[in-house]
């Protein structure tokens, strides 16, 4: 019984910790064209590092990308795994 309960609350803590989409933070901000996923950004990421760039998180279905944006010329330039792009 204790390790069915310590297995059912380790299981629970770190299901939170992998499942980005349960954060309050997450606004909405289209659907993917490519994909028609949902797409959000986590607001309480956002870090400006310059005038003119920011930090953030963002989803796309359920997956977490972090990524830079220069505000400036609109390019989002994730830090792995996907090319950048214009919005």
């Amino acid at each position: 019984m204790l390790k069915s309960l310590i297995l059912g609350s380790s299981i629970a803590v770190l299901s939170t910790l992998f499942l980005p989409a349960i954060a309050t933070d997450w606004r909405t901000t289209g659907v993917s064209s490519r994909t028609r996923e949902t797409v959000a950004i986590g607001m309480n990421s956002i870090n400006r590092v310059s005038q003119y760039d920011v930090r953030l998180r963002y989803l796309v279905g359920k997956d977490l990308v972090q990524a830079s944006v220069n505000c400036d010329s609109s390019l989002v330039t994730p830090d792995q795994g996907k090319a950048s792009f214009q919005i």
